[in-house]
């Protein structure tokens, strides 16, 4: 392990070297086959915890699903799911024939790179999300001249009925926006682009702006990452996300000897881990700091699985690894979740208990999303009970407020919010366990991480965390203030108590 993951590559390495670097730091698929599209199409994504963007550009009608998405932007239907922006990653090419297709994802840089071959011939497309301009997206494609058009940079994406997609010339640049009815959620683009011929060559260089928000503020943010993005240019702006990109693997180099295949599956775990949780600054908000908050769901944003709702994959994994690699998207992510302390406690008082319980599967407003029922493969309807039952995600939270607070020293975060996450979550505990004549105390009829078991008493992962949330919960208390002396007591009584077997 190293502090600085370049520090093992210096420029003065053979050219043995140096191809060993790019094994090291790069995925690639080639040739991309047709039956392992959709899988590459989430590998590939780019994002930069403000939006991200999946799939790879289909060329001579080859099958793409593209697709941008905003953390935290969802649809109003009964069981929301992303809101999918508009489409700026498609190319207009004239293809007579097949050609061999291969995909790269550079880690080292946070860059997509797709090639097409043909007979000597090539078509070469780069693709990033700014890690350093917060919703600025840059694409590059080089051609042969003849091979490639200019084309319209934004393109509508799959309509929903509840989704509306207009477009409008605002500030002096073509936006497109889709807007969710119900809520009002909006993704607004807006983009340019600029072609340059040679007498054999053609390069089409797509710049974007990407704002979420209600419908005119989405669009002036658009508008306003575009303007700033073409004043900047596409050169410096790569120059700056390969500069953000560094940065960022100078907090969490990895060096694995004599095994670069471990090496690189470590990086690419980390980098995705980056891409959620690492922003780029936005001088739209004070101090050209990031929002307070930000929605990490259980697939990032390389896709609409899970529907982009967060789940306890969020507080248990993400959130400890980013304390460690990029605090400040552990921060961002558990604001998300004190931003919604208002609906687990208004959910606990429903049940008839205490304190706050929060949701399997959360969305925009921090209620109960989790689907009632799914079919099975042979069509038949089953009940899913993880929204009633699963409930260790309550201290799962808990469990994250401690890590992230043990990694970073964040004192401030946890007399504050951290403080109210803990203390909400033991009162639920201390509300929910059932104490029986022996002075035992259970959780009963629950489901616990393997989502197969419903109706278990005492699962012992779910009591071990229940445990370790009232013990934080009354370390903390008695640290700041704020409990009385007697609760204290009794969440330490009960975590003593619990049955953990």
């Amino acid at each position: 392990m190293t502090r600085n993951g370049s520090e093992r590559h210096s420029a003065g390495h053979t050219a043995a070297r140096t191809s060993d670097l790019s094994v090291r730091w790069t995925v690639a698929i080639a040739p991309l086959e047709s039956g392992r599209r959709r899988a590459c199409e989430s590998i590939a994504t780019v994002a930069d915890a403000w939006c991200g963007v999946r799939g790879l550009t289909g060329l001579d009608g080859s099958v793409s699903w593209p697709a941008l998405f905003a953390p935290g932007v969802y649809t109003s239907d009964e069981v929301p799911e992303f809101l999918a922006g508009p489409v700026w990653t498609e190319v207009r090419a004239r293809l007579d024939e097949p050609w061999t297709e291969s995909v790269e994802v550079d880690l080292r840089h946070g860059i997509v790179r797709q090639r097409w071959h043909l007979e000597g011939r090539e078509i070469v497309l780069l693709r990033f999300l700014s890690g350093a301009d917060a919703g600025v997206g840059v694409q590059r494609v080089d051609a042969p001249l003849g091979l490639v058009e200019a084309s319209e940079p934004l393109l509508r994406p799959t309509l929903r009925s509840e989704t509306s997609v207009t477009s409008a010339l605002i500030g002096g640049a073509e936006v497109m926006t889709v807007r969710d009815t119900g809520s009002g959620a909006c993704i607004a683009a807006a983009a340019h682009d600029e072609v340059h011929d040679t007498s054999s060559t053609r390069s089409i260089v797509r710049l974007v702006g990407i704002g979420t928000g209600e419908a005119s503020r989405a669009q002036a943010q658009a508008v306003d990452r575009l303007h700033r993005a073409r004043s900047i240019g596409a050169s410096e702006l790569a120059r700056r996300h390969r500069s953000a990109w560094d940065r960022r693997w100078e907090r969490c180099g990895t060096w694995v000897p004599d095994r670069s295949d471990l090496e690189r599956a470590v990086r690419f775990a980390t980098f995705h881990l980056l891409c959620v949780g690492s922003r780029g600054s936005d001088p739209d908000e004070p101090g050209g700091a990031p929002p307070a908050e930000t929605a990490i769901g259980a697939r990032g944003t390389t896709g609409s699985s899970y529907r982009g709702h967060v789940f306890w994959d969020t507080d248990v994994f993400v959130v400890p690894a980013l304390s460690a690699i990029a605090p400040e998207g552990a921060r961002s992510a558990l604001e998300y979740r004190w931003a919604r302390l208002g609906q687990a406690q208004a959910r606990a008082r429903r049940e008839g208990r205490r304190g706050a319980r929060f949701p399997w599967e959360s969305a925009a407003d921090g209620t109960e999303v989790t689907p009632t029922t799914a079919r099975d493969l042979r069509g038949k309807l089953l009940a899913i009970r993880t929204g009633d039952l699963e409930i260790h995600i309550t201290a799962d939270i808990a469990w994250a407020v401690g890590n992230h607070v043990d990694w970073t020293g964040d004192d401030e975060f946890l007399a504050s919010h951290g403080l109210e996450l803990l203390v909400e979550t033991a009162r639920y505990w201390a509300s929910r366990l059932e104490v029986d004549r022996d002075r035992s105390a259970h959780l009963r009829s629950v489901i616990g991480p393997d989502e197969y078991h419903e109706q278990v008493d005492d699962n012992v992962f779910t009591n071990m965390m229940v445990r370790h949330n009232l013990e934080l919960a009354a370390a903390t208390a008695l640290r700041f203030g704020g409990c009385s002396t007697d609760e204290i007591r009794t969440w330490r009584e009960l975590a003593e108590a619990l049955v953990v077997g």
